[in-house]
């Protein structure tokens, strides 16, 4: 694919707002210590799939930089080797038929960070141009198409220096199902969003609980605000907000909530990975979500290459950011 030109200052390309709400299914997944002697019928209910470390790209090279980092105090962190308690989960929300694999049109990083009591979620602009093991240079969303959960995260580690070897994935068109059995979610409507909304009936603007239809509905705004940085700061609106609605649901809820859930996942992680997930994050004790955008403002361009829009950014100064974003205070 060879790069014809490169434009730094055209209008952000607009597209439809996919969004993964089965991400916020591995926020429940986390909330299960209650249910543990239930975890193995709830896990069995989970697409399992079987990776290595050599699958998603984990090479001795990336698990050395990842080491430093994990080691190296910030100026805030007084605890640096403790950073190896830090979990990260690679999260895709997946636009999908019955019948193709899609692609990963959400892609974030989870972080439960028990070390400096926060939990932190990271968007990956989905247009960004990197380098797919494999299939050479490309949108990073279209990983997942060629290759599934596990290329996906190989060309994540690859492209930005990461070791994370635990994913969880699942189609956004789930969403309804999610949200309906949580009772709804809330979230603030705009002036500009709620045209779209008003069919469905929502009648105001402000915080409104908007059940399962009307977020996928919101999920779907493509004009009003709507281009993909909107989106991906959408996409942690609702992650929030749905992690807020959880934290207000009773542990004895959590069983029913997983099998209902959990067919609709698919994840490399194990039965023992769940629990040990529960334990860090009743450490954390209900802590608000962090949230940021990669690569972040002043270290991308647009460029058109080969007739298409894909997303340039600078790669080692965007490589440090989020690995500081991760692992530091």
């Amino acid at each position: 694919m060879d790069e014809k030109a490169i434009n730094t200052n055209p209008k952000r390309k607009k597209s439809p707002l996919k969004i993964t709400l089965i991400i916020v299914l591995a926020i429940v997944l986390i909330l299960i210590t209650a249910a543990a002697t239930s975890i193995g019928i709830l896990t069995s209910k989970m697409n399992k799939v079987k990776t290595t470390r050599d699958d998603l790209g984990i090479t001795p090279e990336i698990e050395k930089e990842i080491d430093e980092i994990k080691n190296t105090p910030s100026k805030e962190d007084k605890e640096g080797a403790a950073n190896d308690k830090i979990i990260n989960i690679a999260l895709f929300g997946i636009d999908a038929g019955s019948n193709d694999s899609g692609r990963s049109d959400s892609i974030m990083i989870l972080t439960v960070d028990p070390v400096h009591n926060k939990m932190k979620v990271a968007s990956i602009m989905r247009d960004s141009y990197v380098e797919i093991p494999g299939y050479g240079k490309d949108k990073i969303n279209h990983a997942f198409a060629f290759g599934g959960s596990t290329l996906a995260l190989n060309t994540i580690n690859t492209n930005f220096g990461l070791a994370i070897d635990k994913f969880v994935a699942t189609n956004f068109t789930d969403m309804p199902l999610i949200i309906d059995k949580l009772g709804g979610i809330d979230l603030n409507v705009t002036d500009e969003e709620l045209p779209h909304l008003q069919a469905l009936g929502v009648s105001n603007t402000g915080i409104q609980t908007l059940n399962g239809e009307q977020s996928l509905a919101y999920s779907r705004i493509r004009y009003a605000t709507g281009d993909d940085f909107e989106r991906t700061s959408r996409h942690r609106t609702i992650l929030g907000a749905i992690y807020r609605k959880l934290m207000t649901v009773p542990m004895s809820q959590y069983p029913s909530l997983l099998l209902d859930f959990l067919p609709l996942v698919e994840t490399n992680m194990s039965s023992t990975d769940l629990l040990a997930l529960g334990t860090t994050i009743n450490k954390i004790n209900g802590s608000e979500l962090i949230e940021d955008r990669f690569p972040r403002d002043s270290f991308w361009q647009n460029a058109e290459i080969g007739g298409i829009y894909y997303l340039s950014f600078e790669v080692e100064p965007t490589k440090r950011q989020l690995q500081r974003f991760i692992y530091e205070n």
